[in-house]
């Protein structure tokens, strides 16, 4: 059974439930951690020369699935949500990552097909889990209760965060089912789990590449939206009040209604719905920086305190330092814009340069690459947001922020730069990728640092995991 407690105006879910969303978070955190290890070890002992589209596809679904779980508890504790549902979401969200990252890391490097009917068991849990966050993200009481919810735009009932939340959700819940159609064709399977005989539907002549485009479609408008999610997560756990929380969630619901638009577009116009993407995609990024600036003021006036007001500019920005771990996450969004949005502005503004046969490399290594980019960049912030909450505020706390904040400083500038790079330069692009590489291996190396301190809190000092997800601006 659930509890339904009012704080201050704040609705919370307290579970009376053995395991806790913290640790079934963790749980799905293993697991990726696991299947990162597996997918490394098998590239260094595998040539990458033998390495079949099915591993590379399985492997992304490896880490995907368990880390999509994980964005939905995180919606479970942060975003008000109807209590009837709360269950359901909790445990085909669970279920549904610990399946689909098990059967799809075995099934990418072994001929077991029943692991890839564990896989889409995963998959159908998860999608039944969207379906129930849907409802749940309808305002009932839990959202007319809250205090948070009073001064934000209403739009037919929805407040901003939640409509918004709920278009991201569904459109994720309708690109799912465009990608399933697409890989049941691409890799030829005759009896699919939920759609027999499926190839019988469609003319067999249809064309293969159109196919190839929509798995690649489906999987840029699954990140974007993801990645939105977590935005909104990160909007909510922050607390942004006043006109930024006005403008900020504004700026995302337009902005995720003309991506979820362009996208659609995408399968008519081409690559002139980047006249739409575009945008949008800006619209959401300067939210993310709206999110940032915010939180920096919060985390500097919790360290001056009642100097705050009386403190110079520079002691404001030292006191961020003071919180590695707050300032690396909030550094994310600062990242996404530079790193991505500006190249990417620069290649769209010039593409028959970039298109040119000598430079073209250049524009396929950032179409390839941003959208790796940005879902590494949202699953730092997830990962900041896990840490803030399961380790207390020490040194060790801090050595997993200044690591955090560092592999960042390295991977992603180095990225830009590897994105404009001139592609017959093979001794910068050596280099750059030995760079990225290096900083890939110091944010594994936090991760496996943060785990390991993790398990010795829970064996040596009893940590059960069983608080609620506290609030960012709260230590």
């Amino acid at each position: 059974m659930n509890n339904i407690t009012q704080n201050k105006g704040e609705i919370k879910i307290e579970s009376k439930n053995r395991f806790s969303n913290k640790f079934l978070i963790l749980v799905l955190a293993v697991i990726i951690v696991v299947n990162l290890c597996i997918a490394f070890l098998l590239h260094f002992i595998k040539p990458s020369v033998h390495h079949q589209a099915h591993e590379v596809i399985m492997t992304y679904h490896s880490i995907s699935t368990p880390f999509i779980g994980i964005v939905s508890l995180l919606f479970l504790e942060i975003i008000e949500i109807r209590s009837r549902v709360y269950k359901l979401i909790k445990y085909t969200a669970t279920i549904g990552g610990i399946c689909g990252g098990i059967g799809a890391i075995f099934w990418a490097y072994t001929d077991l097909f029943l692991l890839h009917h564990l896989f889409l068991v995963g998959l159908s849990l998860l999608f039944l889990c969207a379906i129930f966050l849907v409802y749940g993200l309808i305002p009932g009481k839990e959202v007319k209760e809250a205090e948070y919810y009073r001064d934000i735009p209403k739009i037919a009932g929805f407040n901003i965060l939640h409509l918004s939340s709920v278009i991201i959700i569904g459109s994720m819940i309708v690109f799912a089912i465009f990608g399933a159609l697409a890989a049941i064709i691409m890799l030829a399977i005759d009896e699919p789990f939920f759609l027999v005989e499926f190839e019988y539907v469609f003319n067999r002549g249809i064309d293969k590449e159109l196919f190839q485009e929509l798995a690649s479609f489906h999987m840029r408008l699954m990140n974007a939206l993801l990645l939105t999610g977590v935005l909104i997560l990160t909007f909510r756990y922050t607390r942004v009040k006043g006109k930024f929380a006005k403008i900020g969630l504004w700026f995302i619901l337009i902005g995720v209604v003309a991506m979820t638009a362009g996208y659609f577009l995408v399968l008519v116009m081409g690559k002139a719905a980047n006249a739409i993407l575009m945008p949008a995609r800006a619209l959401i990024l300067f939210t993310g920086v709206i999110v940032a600036f915010d939180g920096w003021i919060k985390v500097s006036k919790e360290e001056l305190g009642s100097e705050y007001g009386s403190a110079s500019f520079g002691s404001k920005i030292m006191a961020l330092l003071k919180n590695p771990l707050r300032l690396s996450m909030f550094v994310t969004y600062f990242l996404a814009g530079f790193i991505v949005v500006i190249p990417g502005m620069l290649i769209v503004t010039d593409l028959e340069t970039y298109r040119d046969i000598l430079n073209y490399p250049v524009e396929r290594n950032f179409a390839t690459g941003h959208p790796h980019v940005l879902i590494t960049l949202g699953a730092i912030v997830v990962f900041s947001i896990i840490i803030h909450n399961l380790i207390p505020k020490n040194k060790m706390r801090k050595i997993i922020g200044w690591i955090l904040l560092a592999s960042q400083l390295i991977i992603f500038p180095t990225a830009a730069f590897y994105f404009l790079r001139d592609p017959l330069d093979t001794v910068v692009e050596s280099a750059l990728t030995h760079i990225i590489i290096g900083g890939l291996v110091l944010l594994f190396v936090d991760l496996l640092l943060f785990l390991g301190l993790t398990l010795h809190q829970a064996i040596f000092k009893r940590e059960k995991f069983s608080e609620d997800i506290n609030p960012f601006v709260i230590e």
